[in-house]
């Protein structure tokens, strides 16, 4: 099950090896490879309809249009009012001015 893993196809594995020599032998206490099958034949799935651009693109724009009710936006304010009883800050609008743009980072200033 592990063996592209262990062969290093996605990389170092020196630091999860002993992790997935555990899983391999019977050390899988908590069942996280119980549905790892599936999660192949699901992935499967993704990879075959992906490869036909109009199916994934209307894919993803249904996705997004329907995630409205779960959105990081409105859950995070939920957690500003509920939570932690803060008030939210407005956020400014990016400057078309180059001269007048709000700098991440302190390398930037000198930078126009």
């Amino acid at each position: 099950m592990f063996n592209s893993i262990k062969e290093g196809m996605f990389g170092d594995v020196t630091i999860i090896e002993p992790i997935i020599d555990s899983l391999s032998n019977g050390g899988d206490h908590y069942i996280t490879c119980f549905d790892f099958y599936s999660y192949i034949d699901a992935q499967n799935k993704v990879d075959e309809t992906y490869r036909d651009y109009s199916k994934w693109t209307k894919m993803a724009i249904e996705g997004i249009a329907k995630s409205g009710k779960f959105s990081s936006d409105r859950t995070i304010s939920e957690y500003c009012t509920d939570i932690w009883d803060i008030e939210s800050v407005p956020i400014p609008h990016p400057s078309t001015q180059a001269n007048t743009r709000t700098r991440s980072f302190a390398n930037l200033e000198s930078i126009q």
